[in-house]
């Protein structure tokens, strides 16, 4: 099932509001203080976006707001790392994120290339499938921020991508992006009363990024 549905609206705008559900990829009880949520429609199958975001090596070619990951750890791969096949038949590629991967991000809340405003350290919580009560099928990828005490900073990211309901004039299906980050810890409240309107510039940049990116990638010419 999806963790939005009926949370999150169709081609949303970024917006802060009350704190989305993001308990099955935290393991602390840290006080959640506010989520921004943001989604689009982006004209490509779920499962090429979440390849998209799951292959870091080609973030530096489409992300202004991270535009860089390191990783840093990567677990050995399980049966039961990912659900299905489809995505076990990605996560062994180098560069791809998996549940257990741990990374580092560059982040430019300015979206200045060259100005990094820190680096955050991240954990890969999810990369699964899912299904909607009506059939359709969507791909989840969480991951959350590990750098700091999780009282202080506990910070969590989720993405769903799910089969839209009507198809693209030619016949192949869309995509129902969805993303949140929910903000927990102390440090969280002084993120919504000072950085609130350089976030939602933040996920507003990422959004356009990734569906140009992914939408790009659909277009090129295939050999």
């Amino acid at each position: 099932m999806s963790l939005c549905e009926g949370l999150i609206a169709p081609n949303q705008p970024p917006k802060a509001g009350p704190p989305l559900l993001v308990e099955p990829f935290r393991e602390n009880g840290a006080l959640t203080s506010f989520s921004i949520s943001h989604s689009n429609t982006i004209a490509a199958p779920p499962l090429q976006c979440i390849q998209k975001l799951m292959d870091t090596s080609t973030w530096p070619e489409w992300c202004k707001m991270t535009p860089r990951a390191n990783i840093t750890h990567t677990p050995p791969i399980a049966d039961d790392t990912t659900n299905v096949p489809e995505l076990q038949a990605l996560i062994s590629r180098p560069g791809y994120l998996y549940r257990g991967v741990k990374f580092t991000a560059d982040v430019h809340m300015d979206l200045d290339p060259a100005k990094k405003t820190n680096t955050a350290a991240e954990l890969v919580r999810a990369v699964e499938r899912f299904e909607l009560d009506d059939g359709r099928t969507g791909y989840r990828l969480a991951w959350e921020y590990v750098g700091l005490p999780s009282f202080v900073s506990c910070n969590v990211r989720v993405f769903e991508f799910i089969e839209a309901k009507e198809r693209l004039v030619d016949g192949e299906l869309a995509t129902e992006a969805y993303g949140w980050e929910t903000f927990s810890g102390l440090g969280s409240w002084l993120q919504r009363s000072l950085m609130s309107d350089k976030l939602l510039r933040g996920y507003e940049s990422w959004g356009e990024d990734f569906k140009n990116a992914v939408e790009s990638q659909m277009e090129a010419p295939r050999g």
